[in-house]
């Protein structure tokens, strides 16, 4: 089980850190800079963990709760991420602060006391705070479809049921996730890891993808936009052009016949 386990957090922290240049290099957006923090910080977490990996019965219960409950304090990057997919440009600096601070602030507690109290209190911190985001994206997800729908013509790129089967893999990972925080246990960690993996494959790829799309449509939409309006601006200048004409080259005003409708 050992080697098993070195093996899948060994693919991890390569799988995360490659992802989190890749999200780096990819653009400026708040989405790319979040998913490539929050994947160099998960990957920093497996790393760290390798180093505590030892026989089950050597593992010491209270280094195990001071070791996930470090962790913990990627969950809000989790719905940091979730929000910006399904709802974007509604995350503020503030926010994100605050959000962390709430996790930050138990984590430290238990560091410093070793007080199991501050431990399950972050635990159940972090499972109201899934659901809660769980449920908001439940209602997000549907309207942001539709706010795709009335925004581009073409829709056909940009179907968001990946963004559903990533809802529901969170709901899976975080029932996952719960199990794993109550009770040191390998095999329950191998199962929570190789499924964080894949549906970070997963993610990852359609993120990518979900993100180009929209860039390319709304390159498109602004260059149309630009042509229709340099061509409105080109019929103004001929009008322009029309009624100078009238006025300074045939004074047209002087004509004694000429009449004003009203």
């Amino acid at each position: 089980m050992l080697y098993a386990i070195y093996f899948i957090y060994g693919l991890c922290v390569m799988f995360y850190f490659m992802m989190s240049w890749l999200f780096y290099r990819k653009d400026k957006k708040l989405l790319s800079r979040l998913v490539a923090v929050m994947m160099f910080v998960i990957g920093l977490q497996c790393l760290k963990d390798l180093f505590f990996i030892k026989p089950f019965t050597e593992i010491d219960e209270l280094d195990w709760m001071v070791i996930t409950a470090a962790d913990m304090i990627v969950v809000p990057l989790y719905v940091f991420v979730l929000i910006e997919l399904c709802s974007p440009a509604t995350l503020g600096r503030r926010t994100i602060i605050l959000h962390e601070l709430l996790f930050i602030a138990p984590f430290t507690l238990f560091a410093i006391t070793k007080d199991i109290v501050f431990y399950y209190a972050e635990v159940l911190e972090a499972a109201v705070y899934g659901v809660s985001y769980a449920v908001w994206a439940a209602f997000a997800i549907p309207r942001y479809h539709a706010q795709l729908k009335q925004r581009f013509s073409y829709t056909e790129n940009i179907n968001l049921s990946w963004l559903r089967a990533i809802f529901f893999s969170f709901i899976f990972i975080l029932v996952i996730w719960i199990i794993d925080c109550m009770e040191a246990n390998y095999a329950i960690e191998a199962l929570y890891m190789t499924s964080t993996l894949v549906m970070w494959m997963f993610i990852a790829y359609y993120t990518y993808k979900h993100e180009s799309v929209l860039g390319e449509l709304s390159d498109s939409t602004s260059d149309d936009v630009l042509e229709n309006t340099e061509v409105a601006e080109s019929e103004m200048s001929e009008v322009g052009k029309q009624i100078s004409t009238l006025f300074d080259k045939e004074q047209i005003f002087l004509n004694p016949t000429l009449k004003c409708r009203t």
